[in-house]
C-alpha cells in the first residue's frame, strides 16, 4: 500500500539513487571484468586494457556524460587502441562481443542498501521525500522500479545531471524552506555542492564513486553531516542541531 503522502511545507529530504540507495558501481565493474576477459581472450593484455579503458570512459564522461552508451563506447575504444598499439587490427566481433557483455549490465539487477527499506520507512511522515537520480532516463527508470522504493517518495526526478536548479525546483515543489531542507548522497559533485549551493543542508554518506563522481573534492559553504553508511541518516537528523562537520 503507498504510504499516505507528507503535505507540502513540511521539511524535505531528497535522496541519491545509484550507491546511495541501491548499489550499482559493482554492476559497471563486473562488466568490465567480462570485456576484459574478452580483450585477454584476444592475447592483448587485459590489465592494460582496463586501465585504458578507465581513462578514456573518464574523458568521455566530458561529453557523453551519464548516456547509456559511454561506457560501452568505452570499452570498445580502449579495445581498438590497445590493440593497434600491440600491432593488431581491431576485429569487428571482438567490438560486437564486448559493446554486448557490457551493455548487459544495465539490465542486471542492482541490490538495494540494506538498510533502505527501514530508514525510508523511518522518514517518510515526518519527512517529505524526494528521489532525485541522474542518467539515462530509461536506465534510471529500471532501477527505480527494480529497488521497489518508489512508494516511499512523494516525488521522482530523473535528470541527465543533477543541478543547482534541480534543488530548487523540489523545494519550491514541496514548499520546503532551504533551511529545512536536505539533500542525502555519495557524490560531492552531484548530491552534496548543489544542493549546499540552493541553501539546503546535506548529509554525505562515504561510500564508493568512480572517478568521474571524484571531479570535486572539497564541500561548499554550508552544514553538512558525515555518515558512514545509509543506516546512520535517521540519527544524524534527528542530531541536525548539533552538525558534525560545518564548513
Amino acid at each position: 500500500m503507498k504510504a499516505i503522502a507528507a503535505p507540502k511545507g513540511a521539511s524535505l529530504i531528497v535522496f541519491d539513487g545509484d550507491d546511495t540507495l541501491w548499489i550499482s558501481e559493482p554492476l559497471y565493474n563486473a562488466a568490465r571484468k567480462r570485456a576484459a576477459s574478452v580483450v585477454g581472450a584476444q592475447g592483448l593484455p587485459a590489465a592494460d586494457w582496463e586501465r585504458l579503458q578507465r581513462k578514456v570512459d573518464l574523458a568521455n564522461a566530458a561529453h557523453l556524460g551519464l548516456s547509456a552508451q559511454r561506457f560501452p563506447l568505452s570499452c570498445v575504444t580502449a579495445y581498438q587502441i590497445l590493440a593497434r598499439v600491440n600491432g593488431t587490427k581491431p576485429a569487428v566481433e571482438v567490438e560486437d562481443e564486448i559493446r554486448a557483455v557490457t551493455c548487459s549490465l544495465y539490465q542486471d539487477h542492482a541490490p538495494v542498501v540494506e538498510s533502505a527499506h527501514r530508514v525510508l520507512d523511518e522518514l517518510k511522515g515526518p519527512y517529505r521525500l524526494a528521489l532525485l537520480t541522474q542518467g539515462e532516463h530509461w536506465v534510471q527508470k529500471l532501477r527505480v522500479a527494480d529497488s521497489q522504493l518508489a512508494d516511499y517518495f512523494d516525488d521522482i526526478e530523473i535528470v541527465a545531471k543533477k543541478s543547482t536548479d534541480d534543488f530548487v525546483r523540489l523545494m519550491k515543489l514541496a514548499q520546503s524552506k532551504p533551511e529545512a531542507s536536505w539533500s542525502v548522497g555519495n557524490s560531492l559533485a552531484s548530491d552534496i555542492n548543489p544542493a549546499l549551493d540552493a541553501g539546503m543542508n546535506a548529509i554525505w554518506i562515504d561510500a564508493p564513486v568512480w572517478e568521474y563522481e571524484r571531479r570535486e573534492t572539497v564541500m561548499h559553504a554550508g552544514t553538512v553531516l558525515a555518515a558512514k553508511s545509509l543506516a546512520d541518516v535517521p540519527t544524524l537528523l534527528a542530531s541536525a542541531a548539533k552538525p558534525l562537520v560545518e564548513v
